[in-house]
């Protein structure tokens, strides 16, 4: 994928977790949210472009990250090369306030992670396409290549919403939890 489809694929997102339940609570303001989450899901798919597939839907309408769950835990080389730039456009108290919640619910994912597993890192929609299936072409491309490569898959939401999309495509909550530094709700699943 090139650096030019990362980018897209990271303004998608942007728009798609724009009213998420989570990123409302590490940015309550939608003008600091627009302008920030594109660069937020720009350097997560430059780590997921790294270190394993980014999926992206026809005619640019939503996008899908998923790696080898070995490369969930960052280390400081993955930190220069993707996430630098975050906090000088999301701002340095978001950007700390997401890595707080993601920390915890790596850690959880990690509690529950089978060997031999792949992790669906993120799945966004433009909400102007939303309801029109192409969350699920992008979960059944993913799943396609993950299935033959890998004998689990796990994924996390905090969107409501979204949890029976998943056990729709044989993923079963493992957890349900408030994440602490976040108080927000956060579902893990296996497949």
């Amino acid at each position: 994928m090139t650096s030019a489809s990362i980018v897209r694929c990271g303004d998608i997102l942007g728009r798609a977790f724009l009213q998420d339940p989570l990123m409302i609570r590490i940015e309550p303001s939608i003008e600091r949210r627009r302008r920030g989450l594109p660069a937020v899901f720009t350097a997560c798919l430059r780590h997921v472009a790294r270190c394993g597939e980014v999926i992206e839907a026809p005619e640019s309408t939503g996008a899908l990250g998923w790696f080898d769950l070995q490369h969930l835990s960052l280390g400081w080389r993955d930190v220069l090369a993707s996430f630098l730039p975050v906090p000088l456009h999301f701002g340095i108290r978001p950007t700390v306030r997401l890595s707080a919640h993601d920390d915890y619910c790596d850690s959880r994912v990690l509690a529950h992670a089978p060997s031999n597993a792949a992790y669906i890192y993120v799945l966004g929609v433009a909400p102007e396409f939303s309801g029109q299936g192409i969350g699920s072409s992008l979960i059944q491309r993913a799943l396609a290549r993950i299935d033959g490569a890998f004998s689990n898959c796990l994924l996390r939401t905090e969107q409501p919403k979204n949890v029976r999309l998943y056990e729709r495509y044989g993923f079963r909550c493992v957890e349900h939890c408030v994440v602490p530094a976040s108080g927000v709700d956060s579902w893990i699943f296996l497949r």
